[in-house]
């Protein structure tokens, strides 16, 4: 009988449109896409961020692609997050090793102290560069 094995870290981040200051309470968020995750076979190790972004931590499944279970979570949370509540298009995913879940899993739940010395985008443009990424030409 064949088996598949997969251990696939994923640091998810998308932002509100347009940067608003619109999530209220990140806990409750949090919780809720950790459902929305688990009904896909996706488990959320960790979540954080700030009123105009959110970081995920997830262990993704083989049973669905990255940017299906992202329209997911966006899709779900949008709903339960308001009428007028809107993400921006897109999103950044980061591959992370088993070993470097730790370190990742404590930068997510220290958004507050990051932000203190720079706002989401310069926080984006560094991980970006930390993890190589070039734009297409």
């Amino acid at each position: 009988m064949g088996h598949t094995h997969a251990i696939i870290y994923l640091h998810i981040t998308f932002a509100t449109k347009d940067r608003r200051p619109a999530i209220k309470d990140l806990g409750a968020l949090g919780k809720y896409i950790a459902c929305v995750a688990n009904t896909h076979g996706a488990h959320l190790v960790t979540s954080g961020g700030m009123p105009d972004h959110i970081h995920l931590l997830l262990q993704l499944p083989t049973t669905i692609s990255v940017g299906e279970l992202i329209s997911k979570l966006k899709a779900n949370s949008s709903r339960v997050l308001g009428e007028n509540f809107q993400w921006q298009h897109g999103y950044s995913a980061f591959s992370i090793s088993a070993s470097g879940v730790v370190a990742v899993r404590q930068y997510i739940e220290n958004q507050p102290e990051h932000h203190k010395q720079r706002d989401y985008d310069a926080e984006l443009a560094a991980l970006l560069s930390a993890y190589g990424y070039q734009r297409p030409t």
